[in-house]
């Protein structure tokens, strides 16, 4: 079964576009190490716990016969059964699935004419990737965020294909064009919100320093990458210049810049800057 995750993903590349996509930068997000306590190893108490169900539809049954009475050797062959005792093993089939797709060439018996059938819209290339393959891909990149020389070399270990990085980067661009309604209802909706939060945080790009901003909600949330952390940015992210409720930040200046909405600050940064005062005094 497949990850929601995926499934979108492989949703969104198989929407039809052949337009030329503006190449998407290859930023690459830093995530954070938590430093490691003095937990014990395990589960922690508290932790809920997971337990594998049986499924009601495996894909394979395997029953093994008993032949003979394990207590007085008898035969029983021909002795019916009482009941079956189960046990499942959950394995995943690794194995590529190569699809060829033929269209009919025909001359016309009237006028002479050599006709064909057409492809299937997707299908525009002599040999190319389906969009399973490129949806994790793209899952292991943007969600897992592993680096495009492993995913590279994880897909040619596991399923014998060998997909260059440039493949990956073509994949996420096609999704990033057909997430663009997406993303443009989001500011829409950001925008009539009575209260967003807003914050940005820096991230490594090839070893430069940008910005990753972000407005959300309860239930909306939107990133955009910039080289600016300040009011160029935000202009740029579209939703601060129209907004007219109430921003919660960090109190950091740019925010200020705009006048025709109102301005909180975040519990914590003034709690952060009450402990820096009394620590300065006490």
């Amino acid at each position: 079964m497949k990850c929601d995750e995926i499934q979108n993903t492989e949703a969104l590349l198989n929407q039809n576009n052949q337009n030329t996509i503006t190449t998407l930068s290859t930023d690459t997000f830093t995530q954070s190490i938590e430093k490691r306590g003095c937990r014990r190893p395990g589960g922690q108490k508290g932790h809920p716990g997971f337990t594998l169900n049986m499924s009601e539809y495996p894909g394979e049954i395997i029953t093994y016969q008993l032949y003979k009475c394990k207590h007085c050797g008898n035969s029983l062959l021909n002795t019916k059964v009482k009941k079956y005792e189960k046990r499942q093993k959950f394995d995943i089939i690794i194995n590529q699935n190569v699809i060829e797709y033929r269209i009919e060439i025909k001359k016309c018996t009237y006028c002479d004419s050599i006709s064909k059938a057409d492809f299937p819209e997707n299908i525009i290339k002599r040999t190319q990737y389906g969009s399973r393959v490129l949806a994790i891909a793209v899952y292991l990149r943007n969600f897992q965020l592993i680096p495009y020389e492993r995913i590279s070399r994880a897909l040619q270990d596991f399923f014998g294909l060998k997909i260059t990085v440039a493949t990956i980067i073509n994949a996420e661009n096609k999704c990033f064009y057909n997430l663009k309604g997406v993303t443009n209802n989001i500011k829409s909706r950001l925008i009539r919100e009575n209260v967003i939060n807003c914050d940005e945080t820096d991230i490594n790009l090839n070893g430069r320093k940008h910005h990753c901003h972000v407005i959300s909600t309860e239930k909306l949330t939107l990133y955009f990458h910039h080289r600016n952390r300040g009011h160029k940015a935000m202009k740029k992210m579209g939703v601060l210049p129209k907004y007219r409720g109430i921003v919660v930040h960090d109190f950091w200046k740019p925010y200020f810049k705009y006048k025709n909405c109102e301005h909180a600050v975040c519990n914590v940064h003034i709690l952060r800057g009450c402990l820096n005062i009394h620590f300065s005094f006490g």
